[in-house]
């Protein structure tokens, strides 16, 4: 579909995969995660970051805040960065269920998939709102994740329907 198409061909893609989220990898969201929204303190082992204004909170993803953040508070962020934070935050959470005693039960890999579903529903919302943020980041990354799924071809919404619960079979996860 091409960066031309992110947002046209988003909406079908990104809209089947952003029905009812399911599974048992849902969590509570933010469901506006961006800097203006965080309020940090303090420095290396001793930061802290307290969130705020949670009146979009509800439950999903927690790819969702991600893409959030990335999209919204970053800049220029590269594929290599991109799977960096994602390892980052993927070990934090298995420290952060140990401590609390539950295991880990999504993989790195599972998160990444729910991380590109995520970026396709993110780059549907801007479509219609307005971009800001990081915007070249967040149209290459839709637009390459949208070839994969429609081989650089507009398909109808049926077919990006089949096409995303084929490529992101997430709702068994």
């Amino acid at each position: 579909a091409g960066a031309a198409g992110a947002g046209a061909a988003g909406a079908g893609a990104a809209g089947a995969g952003a029905q009812e989220v399911q599974g048992r990898h849902r969590s509570v969201v933010h469901g506006d995660c961006k800097s203006d929204n965080l309020a940090l303190s303090g420095k290396g082992e001793r930061a802290e970051c307290a969130g705020y204004d949670f009146q979009y909170c509800g439950g999903g993803y927690s790819s969702t805040d991600l893409v959030q953040l990335f999209v919204s508070s970053g800049s220029r962020m590269s594929d290599a960065q991109e799977h960096t934070y994602l390892q980052l935050y993927f070990s934090a959470l298995s420290d952060a269920l140990a401590l609390a005693g539950k295991p880990n039960t999504l993989t790195l890999e599972q998160l990444s998939r729910q991380y590109e579903i995520c970026l396709l529903d993110y780059v549907r919302f801007l479509a219609g709102w307005g971009f800001w943020g990081d915007v070249a980041y967040a149209k290459r990354r839709a637009s390459a994740l949208l070839d994969q799924l429609d081989g650089g071809t507009v398909q109808s919404e049926a077919e990006y329907f089949t096409a995303v619960y084929s490529h992101y079979p997430l709702a068994s996860e």
